[in-house]
Order: structure tokens, then sequence, then C-alpha cells
């Protein structure tokens, strides 16, 4: 789900910023002026919000991680035993799969 979020973002921002690019610079452009002006002003709104959320989606990744890391440590405070290893196990596994798709 990761990639195909942060894949969307990245292709409608690339696209936004691609047309946008035409639009400022291309002054033989054959439509309306007022067409123009509204889809420049709609590309810069899609560029800015792609990267927003672009941002906010690595921020979460990044909360997580974090929450993991508090969670680990409280863990460790517990007595040993099953029910300690069964808890650092699931803790392990969550952050092997945050590894293994590139964080």
């Amino acid at each position: 789900m990761r990639e195909k979020c942060d894949s969307l973002f990245e292709r409608l921002n690339e696209e936004a910023y691609n047309l946008l690019t035409r639009y400022l610079y291309n002054r033989n452009l054959d439509e309306n002026p007022d067409y123009i002006r509204g889809r420049k002003a709609s590309l810069r709104w899609l560029c800015d919000t792609t990267l927003r959320y672009m941002e906010r989606h690595s921020k979460l990744g990044e909360e997580f991680e974090e929450n993991l890391r508090i969670q680990e440590k409280r863990v460790e405070r517990l007595v040993d035993g099953a029910y300690r290893d069964g808890i650092m196990d699931t803790i392990e596994m969550a952050k092997d799969i945050l590894s293994s798709v590139g964080r």
C-alpha cells in the first residue's frame, strides 16, 4: 500500500509539474487565456497538495517507527518469559517488514 501511495502522489506531482511548466513558459498556446490562468492556478495547487501529502506520508512512517521503539523499550522492562518473548517477536516482525519495504 505504501508503494501505491508513493507512486500515486509522485505521478500526480510529476504530471502537474510538467503541465505547469508548459503553461508557464510556452507563449504560443492556442487556448483561452482564462483557461490557461485556471490551469496554472489548479496545477500549482495540485503540486503543493501532492507534496504535502508525500511529506505527511513520510512522517507517518517515521512516527510509526518511533512508536515501535517506544513499545520495545516498555516491553524490555517486563520480566523475561514467554509473554515478553511473544511481544518482542511481534515488534521484530513489524520492524523487519518496515525495513524490507525501504524504510
